[in-house]
């Protein structure tokens, strides 16, 4: 019966420590940076605040009032960006952010490999 009492604490004690540990470069950013309008080169990206945003390239003859609506979310360095498109079709679009601050939003595409540097427009 000790021997069972034994190697159920330890077997506790491991599994708080294992479950406790997360990956060790992961990063957190504060999500109100995010919000207000990007721009890299000629394309922008608007986040509001309650999870909502549109983009729009203004090298295609698209402004702001013709931008493609996206619903947004920030989890840890994970961008998210789930694009509506015209027929209801949901695209998901999955960014690791590498740097958020007031003025640099930088990020890579998960599926392209694409980085991508964005400046802010509409400074506080």
């Amino acid at each position: 019966m000790k021997k069972v009492k034994t190697l159920s604490a330890i077997l506790l004690t491991l599994s708080v420590l294992l479950c406790s540990c997360g990956p060790a470069n992961e990063k957190y950013f504060n999500v109100k940076y995010l919000f207000g309008e990007w721009k890299e080169g000629t394309v922008h990206d608007k986040y509001s605040e309650d999870g909502t945003g549109h983009t729009w390239d203004t090298s295609d003859d698209i402004e702001e009032a013709e931008a493609t609506p996206f619903e947004w979310r920030l989890s840890h360095d994970t961008l998210v960006q789930n694009h509506e498109l015209w027929n209801g079709a949901i695209v998901p679009k999955i960014y690791i952010v590498t740097t958020l601050d007031s003025i640099r939003l930088e990020c890579y595409d998960m599926v392209s490999g694409i980085e991508h540097h964005y400046t802010k427009v509409d400074l506080p």
